[in-house]
């Protein structure tokens, strides 16, 4: 959550300000220093929540020197869970337009369960691990949409990395590769979304994958000619430092602050069920667009969608310093999630059910979606947890040690 922050609302600012002079595509619409000072003060008060001692680990044993393989049950838990996945994704595909987040956060179990593969004595653990990741890959490369892809791709990183526990040079050396891959990504994002999007012009019989591939051949081979031109596209994707920046200079200026109003909104529509309030808020749609628009100023495309972020949320529901406040007790409510999981699931593989709850919170998008897919996602685990305890025979203790 804090590279995340880091990298979108400090990193790429910066070098939006001082290395391209604040001349890009979307600018910087205040001063560098009031800009860095509210974010930096946000970040720093979201930081304490998030780390500040709460409840004192049973033993000084880490997540990091667990040896999850010596529980015999990890192989049939994890080949459970990715075949539960795919079943769920198959599902989805066609069930009603309301049921399609549900069993879309059902399928994930497939992710969660090549992870678990991993710590395993399952022979082909690797290979299955990776069949899964590559068939989801296909999957976003065919839709263009590549953020799950990012993250997801991380998380499965971070698992090998549990698991290995390469030396420091190597892990650099594979983040460089990933920043490289990364560039390479956001600069035939564009162009493959046109050739992809744009029925009009679409004559050939090629797939979306086949296309992405040709796409990206041709980007590396002008990659060295246009290295300043993808670092800007880079820059200019990672930076929504603009969005932030806009909302600072149209609040309260043309907009007031909302006293928490935005938010208590957002708390029925998480926490009050759509049959006994009909007209409560979408997670996104033509609500999402509004709140943008209302907030920045700036109007969007029919078809386009941007959120403001968690940063302007907090200043939009209570100014500059209730905003910092606000951010420091939603860094504690994570905390004291990630604590309590940590107290009651501890020596366990359903720790790595962390990466599935949060997916969509490290995001760092607005309350409503965060708190949103954060209770669905820990709902969704409790669901699979107690399958996992009706249809694995032996008694589901998920205990590391034997």
């Amino acid at each position: 959550m804090i590279i995340i922050l880091s990298l979108q609302l400090l990193i790429s600012p910066l070098i939006a300000y001082h290395y391209y002079n604040n001349d890009m595509e979307f600018t910087m619409y205040i001063d560098e220093s009031p800009y860095i000072l509210f974010v930096l003060i946000y970040i720093i008060f979201f930081s304490i929540g998030l780390f500040v001692p709460i409840i004192k680990p049973k033993n000084t044993e880490t997540f990091y020197s667990f040896k999850l393989e010596k529980n015999h049950l990890n192989g049939t838990i994890g080949l459970f869970l990715i075949i539960f996945g795919f079943i769920s994704y198959f599902i989805g595909r066609y069930t009603p337009a309301s049921l399609h987040f549900v069993f879309y956060l059902f399928s994930y179990a497939r992710f969660i369960g090549a992870f678990i593969l991993i710590f395993s004595y399952t022979p082909y653990r690797y290979i299955i691990a990776l069949a899964v990741f590559l068939h989801f890959t296909y999957l976003i490369v065919s839709s263009a949409l590549f953020y799950d892809l990012i993250i997801w791709g991380f998380f499965f990183y971070m698992v090998i990395e549990l698991k290995i526990q390469s030396s420091f040079p190597r892990k650099m050396l594979i983040l460089a590769i990933g920043g490289v891959l990364l560039m390479l990504l956001q600069s035939v994002k564009s162009e493959y979304r046109k050739e992809i999007w744009d029925k009009n012009n679409d004559v050939t019989t090629q797939s979306n994958f086949e296309k992405f591939v040709d796409v990206t051949k041709q980007r590396s081979s002008d990659l060295e000619e246009k290295e300043k031109s993808n670092l800007e596209h880079l820059i200019t994707r990672l930076n929504t430092g603009w969005i932030i920046s806009c909302v600072l200079v149209y609040v309260p200026s043309y907009q007031p602050i909302t006293n928490g109003e935005v938010l208590k909104e957002d708390l029925k529509s998480v926490f009050i069920p759509r049959f006994l309030s009909p007209n409560k808020k979408s997670v996104g749609g033509d609500e999402n667009r509004a709140k943008f628009e209302q907030f920045t100023g700036r109007r969007l495309g029919r078809d386009t969608t941007m959120r403001i972020g968690v940063l302007a949320d907090a200043y939009i529901n209570y100014g500059y310093y209730g905003g910092a406040i606000l951010m420091l007790l939603f860094g504690l409510i994570i905390n004291i999630i990630i604590q309590l999981f940590k107290a009651y699931f501890y020596n366990s593989i359903n720790y790595l059910w962390l990466f599935f709850i949060f997916s969509f919170t490290i995001r760092m998008s607005d309350f409503l979606v965060i708190l949103n897919s954060t209770l669905k996602s820990f709902i969704i685990f409790l669901v699979i947890r107690f399958i996992l305890e009706k249809f694995i025979k032996e008694k589901y203790n998920p205990s590391i040690t034997n």
